[in-house]
């Protein structure tokens, strides 16, 4: 990744969401450093909240389009020097995540009640569970309409909600 083009952050989620940087930061080789060794770090937890950190992560992109704007508009055009190039004003902000999870969304907003659900065949909490995802899908959906932002879903683990992370990449322009 080229360090003068390629910026990045972090959220992790579990039931807590935490921003690594609440600026995207550039691909540096001591940044990418940096964030291995956060991402090595990290412990495994019982519970995901997908919702939760897709939701930080246009909070974030908001923030950066409303509150960086100035930084992120190009000089104005000079009549004697011809035509402005440069950077957008949307060079910026975040174009694409990467959602890195199992895409079982067990905690937050949009949620699975395993409490709940005890006691339930698998195929009954599917039932339970995919219409709960598919508000989840949609309410990320429409806030990407103004984002913008393309989704790329890499489900991990030994079980996988693919039919979330599909759903959800597709909503999002991703795969």
């Amino acid at each position: 990744m080229d360090a003068e083009k390629t910026t990045f952050t972090i959220i992790t989620f579990a039931e807590n969401i935490t921003v690594w940087k609440e600026e995207l930061i550039p691909t540096s080789a001591d940044n990418v450093q940096a964030a291995a060794d956060m991402l090595r770090a990290i412990k495994g937890a019982k519970r995901t909240n997908v919702f939760g950190a897709m939701d930080a992560a246009y909070d974030l992109s908001e923030r950066l389009a409303g509150v960086e704007v100035e930084k992120r508009k190009p000089p104005k055009k000079d009549k004697d020097k011809g035509p402005v190039t440069g950077k957008s004003p949307d060079d910026g902000l975040p174009d694409t995540i990467f959602l890195y999870t199992d895409g079982y969304a067990t905690w937050g907003k949009y949620s699975g009640d395993d409490a709940g659900w005890d006691g339930k065949s698998n195929e009954e909490k599917a039932q339970l569970y995919a219409p709960i995802m598919k508000d989840m899908v949609a309410e990320i959906g429409d806030r990407n309409r103004i984002a913008r932002i393309t989704v790329h879903c890499i489900g991990v683990g030994v079980r996988q909600d693919n039919t979330t992370l599909s759903a959800l990449a597709k909503a999002c322009d991703g795969k």
